[in-house]
């Protein structure tokens, strides 16, 4: 067993755990579940391009995180099954709402997590909860909202054909929020710096719903 990292105090007797954990942005201590965490497994994973890159592009804009997994094997420990099961419950809420939780444990300390899976095992005790659960840690993109200008009135005037060319030629997509240079790059294959020098946005900030050049 971990070392003890909560402390419950409930009708003048003190309980310790091995981790706790509770609904992101409720953190009292009336609010946490103490659970003993056996093992804490924190994996993550990143995805890294499989093209050639050009010499003088930044190494970071080819390769992003995609996944960061963590897995316990806990035991969910009360004075008796009922508040045994309880505890079991609230935790299979959070899993089935999708509720954004916090995890503390001895070695893992996370914000921002959702649960992924929640096994319980076999009975062995008579007030004791063995389980496994998986959480995965919730990714945010980051986007800025531009401001749309109003168009600038050309008369009657018509497009001429060069312009026209110009708008056609090519593949186009309408951007989505999470999209990036680096992940063009990977679906189309155009260089990166192309990308830039076509888009002009900046690579992290490519506003959402423009049209931007692919390939």
């Amino acid at each position: 067993m971990v070392k003890p990292v909560y402390k419950r105090t409930r009708d003048g007797t003190s309980e310790f755990f091995g981790a706790y954990m509770h609904e992101y942005g409720k953190n009292k201590m009336s609010q946490r579940i103490g659970i003993h965490a056996k093992t804490e497994d924190d994996d993550s994973a990143s995805e890294v391009t499989q093209y050639a890159i050009e010499k003088g592009e930044p190494i970071t804009d080819h390769s992003r995180p995609i996944s960061k997994t963590i897995t316990l094997s806990i035991l969910i420990q009360e004075d008796t099954m009922a508040k045994a099961n309880k505890v079991w419950s609230k935790l299979n809420k959070w899993r089935f709402d999708g509720t954004q939780v916090v995890f503390k444990g001895a070695v893992v300390y996370y914000k921002h997590l959702q649960i992924e899976d929640l096994t319980r095992h076999g009975e062995k005790y008579t007030s004791t909860i063995e389980a496994t659960m998986s959480l995965k840690f919730v990714h945010f993109a980051k986007t800025s909202r531009i401001k749309k200008k109003g168009k600038k009135s050309n008369g009657n005037k018509k497009p001429t054909g060069s312009t026209k060319s110009a708008q056609t030629n090519g593949t186009y997509r309408k951007t989505k929020a999470g999209d990036t240079y680096w992940g063009f790059h990977q679906s189309f294959g155009t260089s990166i710096a192309t990308l830039r020098k076509w888009n002009k946005y900046p690579d992290r900030k490519i506003p959402i719903g423009v049209r931007v050049r692919v390939k």
